[in-house]
């Protein structure tokens, strides 16, 4: 059986190796994925809530390269919707709780500041429905939500035959191309560049580039039930709380907790359920019921930078990691970032 040879070989397919993925296909690279139809952590990028915001919420600051981010992001987004024809992203702005008058008023102050114009509404407006305890809402101009199954399976569905099924175990690099083998062996792809997108479990990246500095991060929601709310945008009150279509009509997002423990064995805890529940009565007046308790374990870094770029030492091996909490948003404008600084031997 012939091995599969392409120009760029991209390793995992989370928001990150979606994202390589993509844009490398986008330029016109012959370019092949290695999914593992086994793995079964349970990282962010399948249960990820999708929210796309360019400003962190808690500490009223924009993410870097922000509305860069956002460009790019909204760009790769469309051109797969227009691709595939499936929806992928939903353009509605995220609504902010501002629980007290002087909430309201850094509000406005915020809009006014250099490069927040922007990404901010600064007209806020009196929460209008009778079942939401809470008061006025801002609302992040550049923001939305990308739908994550959606959007996985688009992307899939996009590049389905250069999808290769296997468990990368080792690299090699052989008379200018890399090799992935599985345990047994086996060259499961073979390509002139290699990335690395393992998300937070990363061994391979992790024998090139060392120690990655992880502060992995566990984060549980609910997908809940909950008839006559009526919400047709995501709102950010401590949690967020988000209409999610996909599981039909009266379905919303509730989470996502962060927590440092119990990440060996990534599950839903007793006390993350009570946590969420607790915040959703606190908003919410209407009786729910709750479908489903996930957990997820985002990549991040205790620098809190992604890692992105080539490895110095080993020609055409790149990698994509350490998105944290924001992959859906930062993801694209990364890949793009990788590729060109590639560009040029990618092209050769």
């Amino acid at each position: 059986m012939n091995t599969p040879t392409y120009d760029l070989a991209v390793v995992g397919f989370g928001f990150a190796g979606a994202a390589v993925s993509l844009q490398a296909h986008r330029r016109g690279f012959n370019v092949g994925v290695v999914v593992d139809p086994h793995g079964n952590f349970p990282v962010a990028s399948r249960v990820a809530s999708g929210l796309i915001n360019p400003l962190v919420l808690k500490r009223r600051r924009m993410v870097s390269d922000a509305k860069l981010a956002w460009d790019h992001a909204v760009d790769l987004f469309g051109w797969l919707e227009q691709t595939t024809q499936t929806q992928v992203f939903e353009n509605t702005p995220v609504a902010e709780h501002l629980a007290t008058v002087q909430d309201d008023l850094d509000w406005n102050l915020l809009a006014e500041r250099p490069g927040f114009a922007e990404l901010l509404i600064s007209e806020t407006e009196a929460n209008a429905n009778k079942h939401l305890k809470i008061n006025r809402l801002g609302f992040v101009r550049t923001s939305g939500r990308l739908l994550p199954l959606a959007y996985l399976d688009a992307a899939h569905g996009a590049l389905e035959d250069r999808m290769v099924l296997g468990a990368v175990l080792q690299l090699a690099q052989t008379n200018g191309f890399w090799e992935a083998f599985d345990a047994s062996g086996r060259v499961l792809i073979r390509a002139r560049k290699m990335v690395l997108c393992e998300g937070p479990r990363a061994p391979l990246t992790e024998t090139y580039w060392g120690d990655l500095g992880w502060a992995l991060v566990r984060g549980e929601g609910l997908d809940v039930h909950l008839p006559g709310l009526d919400l047709n945008r995501p709102i950010h009150a401590r949690h967020f709380l988000l209409p999610d279509r996909a599981l039909g009509p009266d379905h919303y997002k509730v989470g996502a907790t962060y927590a440092w423990d119990g990440l060996e064995d990534p599950q839903p805890t007793q006390a993350g359920r009570e946590e969420l529940e607790a915040w959703l009565k606190s908003v919410v007046s209407l009786p729910y019921e709750v479908v489903h308790h996930w957990c997820g374990v985002r990549p991040a870094r205790k620098s809190r930078e992604v890692l992105v770029g080539w490895h110095p030492e080993h020609p055409g091996l790149g990698v994509l990691n350490g998105l944290g909490s924001r992959g859906g948003l930062l993801a694209p404008l990364k890949a793009h970032q990788l590729l060109e600084s590639g560009f040029a031997a990618l092209s050769d």
